[in-house]
């Protein structure tokens, strides 16, 4: 039973990361086709859009559980950044250390929101909340000037989603 049960986790694990590469695929292509002149009309990027974010919404539980690690990463990208004055793939790119600094300090306190709202059953206040950090995200993708405020936007809204319940209880 041990290998078989390592085969199937195996299997499911390909099979996640081969259906989020495509998912993948169509934010970005939904993103170039809104934003920039593109092969793609401009009415199948937005309806690849709201395609990738029912996708997203239906499957919140699942990714939910990874969202503390990616905005951890964003807490190395940010320190890199502060240390190095540009961006960590782009050298050509400068970041303000300002800028830098409060993307830092957001994605580490929105870290510390996501591992609160991933232990438990979402709820629909997390599940809003959460649609709203895609939203935020995709727009901070979409154009590099909403890029500060999108970190703030993604911190407010996990911040409402983990404290949510102390205001239901009064």
């Amino acid at each position: 039973m041990g290998l078989r049960a390592d085969l199937k986790n195996a299997v499911r694990t390909v099979v996640s990361l081969f259906a989020f590469m495509l998912w993948l695929m169509m934010v970005f292509a939904g993103l170039a086709s809104t934003t920039t002149k593109s092969q793609i009309p401009f009415f199948v990027g937005w309806i690849l859009l709201a395609v990738a974010l029912l996708i997203s919404y239906l499957t919140m539980q699942q990714w939910i559980k990874a969202l503390p690690g990616l905005l951890g990463y964003g807490v190395l990208n940010g320190i890199i950044m502060m240390s190095t004055g540009h961006l960590v793939n782009n050298s050509s790119h400068p970041v303000p250390l300002s800028e830098s600094t409060v993307m830092t300090i957001f994605a580490a306190g929105s870290a510390v929101f996501a591992s609160k709202i991933a232990s438990r059953q979402l709820t629909r206040v997390d599940r809003a909340a959460l649609v709203g950090v895609v939203l935020s995200v995709l727009l901070g993708i979409a154009n590099d000037n909403y890029t500060v405020w999108c970190f703030v936007c993604v911190f407010g809204l996990l911040g409402i989603a983990a404290n949510w319940h102390r205001v239901e209880r009064r």
